[in-house]
This record gives structure tokens, sequence and C-alpha cells, in this order.
């Protein structure tokens, strides 16, 4: 089974219906990551935050390298639409790329674009934000 669809399993398994939009990140060690700093890396097609639907837009984490447990971010839409120009977005093919640390100092935040904008308050536990 691959990373995915272990992340999709987990998630159903916690919160039952799946939305619309869920990527998976596996765990990037410093030795293999490209800041030579733990982290994950995410590519959000930009119609998934452009598009008339408006939904959110999940984002599960593999909380250690080789595990089946994950972490998750809930992003509404307009969030990502309001910070859109301090993140990096991909010129060949317009998708949002996130590189969001796994470092304790600067935890869930964005490595890849110009606004080193903080995701941890999108962390989610099936009824609300965790703050």
């Amino acid at each position: 089974m691959n990373l995915r669809t272990k992340g999709l399993t987990w998630f159903r398994e916690r919160f039952g219906n799946m939305p619309k939009y869920v990527h998976v990140s596996r765990f990037y060690p410093p030795a293999v990551s490209f800041t030579k700093a733990a982290a994950w890396a995410f590519q959000i097609p930009s119609r998934e935050v452009r598009g008339w639907g408006f939904s959110d837009v999940f984002l599960l984490y593999q909380l250690a390298n080789g595990r089946d447990d994950f972490g998750c971010l809930r992003i509404p839409a307009g969030s990502f639409l309001s910070c859109l120009h301090h993140l990096y977005v991909r010129s060949d093919n317009g998708h949002i790329s996130l590189f969001l640390s796994a470092e304790k100092a600067d935890h869930l935040r964005d490595r890849r674009g110009t606004g080193a904008i903080e995701f941890s308050p999108f962390v989610w536990n099936g009824n609300e934000m965790v703050i």
C-alpha cells in the first residue's frame, strides 16, 4: 500500500467521509530534504483554491519516517487565496508548492514561499481547529 492510500485510510478511519481535496506528504528527514531540515512537501493545484467550489483543502503529513500515523491540516480555500502572493506558485503548472517545516522551532511554517506562512493554526482533529 502506498503512502497516499495509507493516509486516506487513516483519514477515513478517524473522520469518516472523505473531503474533495486531500493531499498526503511523506516525512522528509534532513538527509533527503532539499533544505537539509525535516519537512513535508505538497503540490496543490491552484484550481482547488480558485475554483467555484471554494472547498477546504486537507493536508495529511506523515508524523515520522516509516510510520503510518499522520497529522492533518484543514485549510479553507480563502486562506490560501489571501496569502497566495506569499506562497510559491510553480510557473510550469500553476501548482502551489508548499515545503512545511517539521522542525520544532518553526513547525508547519512554509519554507518555500517568500512569506514564511504559518500553517499550524490549521491543525485539525476532526471537529475543530486545534490551536
